[in-house]
């Protein structure tokens, strides 16, 4: 599928200082610490890039905001699964949702990465469990086909996303091979909304935002 095996751009790392933490209970989920990440000043994208690379450099970029390490990039074990969903993207307040699943317990943290003209600032979430149990989720991303190969198709029309609109990010790295499709919010493909569908169904058990929804 096109675009999928890339050069990686440079990499350039930056710190984490944790300024709060604190532990609730939301909606049966338990959110156990929350982190504010550095702001780093922003750097113009690359010219003479493809659609796709602009985009696998722009997670990149974000991904380091962030503080994690670009899903492709990562080798796993067979028998670790992590899942990425990336909501909002191109707009001014990004996030993303990490589902590591594999040896020990499975784990689910939340960023948001704002950004203005000059610098972003990220913020992190770690949560205990979704509200329906992690066996449930786990079983419904399976039927969903979340895993390497993806069982989605890019939108066929090729459609960029509309002004003001957000596009929608799913990555699946699966015991160190990797796959991605990418969405505008209001993609009217039949494989768009079913990962918007999926995206939903990660809110409702977190009770975050992550802009999966066109309305």
């Amino acid at each position: 599928m096109i675009g999928r095996n890339l050069k990686d751009p440079v990499r350039v790392f930056v710190g984490i200082s944790i300024l709060s933490a604190f532990v609730f209970s939301c909606g049966g989920t338990q959110q156990i610490s929350v982190e504010t990440i550095e702001p780093i000043t922003e750097r113009p994208p690359h010219e003479s890039l493809s659609s796709w690379e602009l985009l696998h450099e722009h997670l990149n970029s974000l991904s380091q905001k962030a503080g994690v390490t670009p899903l492709r990039n990562q080798k796993l074990k067979d028998s670790e699964t992590e899942i990425r969903i990336w909501g909002e993207i191109g707009l001014d307040n990004e996030k993303l949702m990490i589902l590591r699943f594999g040896e020990g317990a499975p784990t689910a943290t939340w960023y948001s990465v704002k950004r203005d003209e000059n610098r972003s600032v990220a913020q992190k979430r770690v949560f205990d469990h979704p509200g329906a149990g992690w066996k449930s989720l786990h079983d419904y991303l399976k039927e969903n086909q979340i895993r390497v190969p993806l069982g989605y198709s890019f939108d066929p029309t090729g459609s960029l996303p509309l002004v003001d609109e957000g596009s929608i990010v799913l990555e699946v790295n699966e015991g160190g091979k990797y796959d991605f499709v990418e969405y505008g919010q209001f993609t009217e493909s039949v494989d768009g909304k079913s990962v918007l569908a999926v995206c939903r169904r990660v809110e409702e058990e977190f009770q975050i935002n992550l802009g999966c929804s066109a309305s």
